[in-house]
């Protein structure tokens, strides 16, 4: 591999001798050839002051101290991977040269190289600008939603916005995040992390670490999931921002929200299940010690439209569950049927079975329940109460 050295000035040894910063400045130029960048010393090892686009493979070295000066960058452009695998004892530093959030715009990776990693780093004050101009794309980490990354082991704080921010539309069902494992997102000027919800599957649950970020929530934006994702409670909520689909349009899906999650809906979304005919299966189960809740981020009756069960896969399933403040509209588009549970769609039945839960605060219905859902009778074991038109209603 080949490998790009840097000449350097020492100051003359003192009787004493202090760790002096090597001050090399990297190359603006593009890089388009296997590249090591080496811990060459104590103290700083590299400056940055550009943005630099790599399309071939940079490999940064255990120990490897970098400052970026305001505005700079790093993109790995599509051709290109990084590696940058520290260890415990010698992490892999990249932080702006003022100690600022916000300073530099941080690292946007393109590649969807399996050599991308991210192993024992600490990646400070990024999210200064956005790399294309989209100022909702700011963040210590960007990644487009066609990369691949495994980040382990890693701090990611004080950017001026989001810690990783992981594009995709509120339709993409892509996940970038190849393997993520004990990672610390902490001290961000916005989210810890806001993705679509396919990339909720690859987070760790509660061995990754989400304290001291402005607002207190892994952002989810919307999408559709395949396959058999898994949402593990993360120790924050969840914030629902767009619509999530599991399953859509003939691919289906099982989704599992396993205990302790807590789930809050921005205004006008919802959780669909088997939209579009996908036979999906969507098992959502506490425990007793463990509740799962869905709710309105905003604690009023009608604050988000609730859960809706378009196919009759005999998995769906809710229990240990407290679901309140949906019913603002309806997820079927017929606008009588609305309700913090939706079962059935036109002529398509619907199942769900509910045990010891908790239907509350409905601007409509605790439960609408469709003709067609002829499988469905009223559950004996849930909690109704302040639901406005009514708790429980199926259609003759």
């Amino acid at each position: 591999m080949g490998a790009v050295f840097f000449t350097s000035c020492r100051k003359e040894e003192e009787e004493i001798p202090e760790p002096t910063p090597i001050n090399q400045n990297i190359s603006c130029s593009a890089i388009t050839s296997p590249t090591l960048w080496t811990n060459v010393g104590d103290g700083v090892d590299y400056y940055v002051d550009c943005n630099i686009s790599v399309s071939a493979k940079l490999t940064i070295e255990p120990g490897v101290v970098i400052h970026f000066k305001n505005n700079a960058s790093i993109t790995i452009e599509s051709a290109g991977a990084l590696v940058a695998v520290g260890t415990a004892s010698s992490p892999i530093v990249l932080k702006g040269d003022s100690p600022l959030a916000g300073y530099w715009k941080g690292i946007y990776i393109k590649s969807n190289s399996p050599e991308n990693e991210l192993n024992y780093c600490t990646i400070s004050h990024g999210g200064s600008a956005s790399f294309d101009g989209n100022a909702d794309y700011k963040a210590n980490i960007r990644l487009k939603e066609t990369a691949q990354l495994i980040i382990r082991n890693s701090i990611i704080s004080r950017s001026g916005q989001d810690g990783i921010y992981i594009e995709g539309l509120n339709t993409a069902s892509q996940n970038p995040l190849s393997l993520y494992s004990a990672n610390q997102i902490i001290d961000n000027g916005r989210y810890p992390i806001s993705c679509i919800a396919a990339s909720i599957d690859a987070l760790d649950g509660t061995l990754s670490s989400y304290s001291g970020n402005t607002n207190p929530y892994i952002n989810v934006r919307g999408g559709r999931l395949y396959g058999d994702p898994i949402w593990e409670n993360p120790g924050i909520s969840f914030q629902i921002e767009n619509t999530v689909f599991v399953g859509y349009s003939g691919n289906a899906a099982t989704l599992n929200i396993l205990p302790g999650c807590k789930l809050a809906f921005v205004s006008g979304t919802g959780l669909v299940c088997g939209d579009f005919g996908a036979q999906s299966g969507l098992v959502i189960e506490g425990t007793p010690s463990e509740r799962i809740e869905l709710t309105g981020k905003v604690e009023t009756a009608g604050s988000w439209k609730g859960i809706a069960f378009f196919s009759n896969n005999p998995i769906n399933s809710i229990k240990y569950t407290d679901i309140r403040f949906g019913g603002a509209s309806s997820l079927s588009g017929n606008t009588a049927q609305k309700g913090n549970i939706l079962v059935g769609l036109g002529s398509s039945p619907g199942y769900v079975s509910i045990a010891n839960s908790t239907l509350s605060s409905s601007a409509a219905f605790g439960m609408y329940v469709t003709s067609w859902s002829t499988g469905m009778s009223e559950p004996t074991s849930v909690t109704y109460s302040e639901n406005i038109i009514g708790d429980y209603f199926q259609e003759p």
